[in-house]
């Protein structure tokens, strides 16, 4: 493990060096400036989890809570996830590369659910990790709920943009407030939407007999 970790820093800190000394030798100042501005002044998108989960306690259960409280706990449940993950990848015995490919696969759906910006390029980010994970099994019974849950979410992520933007929700707030049936259908759609999401992730990730794809032979 610490051979790995010292190769990692190897690969890593001449990247960040080659990336970052230009950028800070020709304005210095706005690396702050960006991430402050990104980070700290946006408001919450309104295709989040976090939005969605505001509105259901706020707008639906009538809790009088701040979308920023909301916004800081999903950001401790980002690190929670982050912190297990790599408690996990540290203790399990065997580090194959399906480990790594689930790992990341939770890592990256994570990031995007916490997190209070979202775009629809997001989905591209673990899309081919899905595949990989999902497709070329020789048991093709095994995989076809799988293959049929990740169609379903390629349909919500196509209605939810460009389908829908503009007629349900904008970029910060739903079209109609969620106590015109409007909204309610706007909440509840970006409800069902993250919950196919975490069901595919939960389905590919689970503990239990994993199937190498075709081609691919396991380590051992």
């Amino acid at each position: 493990m610490k051979a790995q970790v010292i190769l990692l820093l190897k690969i890593a800190i001449p990247v960040i060096i080659v990336l970052m000394v230009p950028i800070l030798i020709a304005n210095p100042s706005s690396m702050g400036t960006y991430v402050a501005r990104t980070e700290m002044q946006k408001d919450v998108f309104a295709s989040t989890l976090t939005y969605t989960i505001y509105q259901w306690l706020h707008g639906v259960f009538g809790i009088n809570i701040a979308i920023t409280t909301v916004a800081t706990f999903m950001t401790v449940v980002l690190v929670c996830i982050l912190l297990a993950l790599a408690y996990i990848a540290y203790s399990t015995p065997v580090k194959d590369p399906f480990l790594l490919l689930k790992c990341s696969l939770i890592a990256l759906v994570a990031l995007i659910a916490c997190t209070k910006f979202n775009s629809p390029q997001y989905m591209m980010w673990f899309t081919p990790i899905v595949c990989i994970l999902i497709a070329g099994s020789v048991r093709i019974a095994d995989e076809i709920p799988k293959i049929f849950v990740f169609y379903i979410f390629q349909v919500f992520e196509y209605v939810k943009y460009p389908l829908t933007w503009g007629i349900l929700w904008e970029n910060y707030s739903y079209v109609a407030p969620v106590s015109t049936p409007g909204g309610v259908v706007s909440l509840l759609f970006f409800t069902v939407d993250y919950l196919v999401i975490f069901y595919l992730v939960f389905i590919i990730t689970r503990k239990g007999r994993v199937h190498t794809p075709l081609g691919v032979k396991r380590p051992g």
